[in-house]
């Protein structure tokens, strides 16, 4: 749930404070301390293997799997569970700690499945351009006449329509719109250029096709396989960063009340 155990710290804090005023307020802390042991207790194996998922996303980028979606339900339900409870006045403050952190670590596993969703959704129709590519390049290879280089261009200009309709359909999260974007302009761009190459064929256009043929040769080269996966590795690592930090905050916010009532 962030760095180092932040219930048992905070919470011995809360005691020591709850001790200077009786022995029923120490008792109300140490009920929520156990309360909130038993949380965790319940919910130690799913958030391991949460951390695993994530671990092996950002380090190792495994995409394609089924525990981030489980990831964001056990971090909604564990949060659901911490903010029922109700802590006395001495603990209010690790309650929102709590709160907080956890808050964050719900957003962290939702951007996460969308990221690894988008990621597995954009292969298809991009593996299928890649796949156009090849043949239009052998096609080339052995097309001797204006004629069946048209019947060539204009396979690509079709197999690139379709990617590009694929790669619409795909809804793209915000940290990789960017990229997307870009990605969706360059298939855009060889579609039109495999129909203004066919059509420069047609005409006998020299000088359309030697400029086409340059910007459609570009644009196969701008193809970059694993750019969204390194965009969506960076924008995990920075929400993994927030989680981090706010982790470190609730850390020194116990070592302030430690210093105060140790």
């Amino acid at each position: 749930m962030g760095k180092g155990s932040f219930v048992a710290a905070a919470l011995a804090a809360a005691l020591l404070l709850a001790g200077c005023g009786g022995s029923s307020r120490r008792a109300a802390v140490e009920r929520y301390v156990k309360q909130v042991d038993a949380v965790e207790r319940a919910f130690g194996g799913q958030v391991a293997q949460a951390q695993r998922s994530y671990a092996a996303f950002g380090r190792d980028h495994v995409f394609g799997t089924e525990s981030f979606p489980k990831a964001t339900r056990t971090f909604v339900r564990l949060r659901a569970r911490i903010a029922a409870l109700e802590p006395p006045p001495e603990a209010a403050q690790v309650q929102r700690g709590l709160l907080r952190l956890l808050g964050t670590e719900v957003a962290l596993a939702r951007e996460v499945t969308g990221l690894d969703a988008y990621l597995r959704a954009e292969r298809a129709p991009l593996a299928r351009l890649r796949g156009a590519e090849l043949r239009l390049r052998a096609g080339l290879a052995t097309a001797r006449t204006a004629a069946a280089q048209r019947r060539v261009f204009d396979a690509f200009a079709g197999d690139a329509a379709r990617a590009e309709t694929g790669l619409r359909a795909v809804r793209s999260p915000a940290p990789l719109l960017p990229w997307h974007t870009a990605e969706l302009a360059r298939v855009e761009r060889l579609r039109r250029e495999a129909a203004d190459l066919s059509s420069a064929l047609r005409q006998r256009d020299v000088a359309a096709l030697r400029s086409r043929l340059a910007a459609l040769r570009a644009d196969i080269a701008g193809r970059d396989a694993v750019a969204a996966e390194r965009a969506a590795i960076r924008a995990y690592d920075a929400r993994a960063a927030e989680v981090s930090a706010l982790a470190s905050r609730v850390d020194a916010e116990r070592a302030r009340l430690e210093k105060r009532f140790g």
